[in-house]
Formats: C-alpha cells, structure tokens, sequence
C-alpha cells in the first residue's frame, strides 16, 4: 500500500510495478559491473580508460 499525502506517519511501500523497475536497475548495474570486473582480467594490462571504452562499446553493440 501506498502512502497518502495526508498520512505522514505512514511509510511509503513502492508499487510492485516500481519496485520491479528498481530490481531492473539495480541488475543492469550489476551486470555492467560483472562485464567491467572481466574486461579486467581478460585485458590486465588495460587502464582504467581502456576497460571503460570496451564497457562502452559493449553497451552500445547491445543496444543496435
């Protein structure tokens, strides 16, 4: 249940639709972040630049 504006001492609960988004969001992070940590083990003589670049470019070859 949701809060209303009149009712501040109820806690907001997000709606399963948002909180479903918010597990979307937080998964992607997770998989960027599980991309990043490989780049780095297959690349560890890359830089920090480099493994953001190869980051980047795989992002962007999903989204095509």
């Amino acid at each position: 249940m949701s809060a209303t504006a009149g009712d501040p001492a109820s806690e907001w609960v997000p709606t399963p639709e948002a909180q479903r988004m918010r597990d979307v969001f937080e998964m992607h992070e997770f998989g960027v972040a599980l991309y990043r940590q490989r780049m780095r083990r297959e690349h560890p003589d890359a830089d920090e630049s480099e493994v953001a670049a190869l980051t980047r470019a795989w992002l962007w070859e999903d989204a095509r």
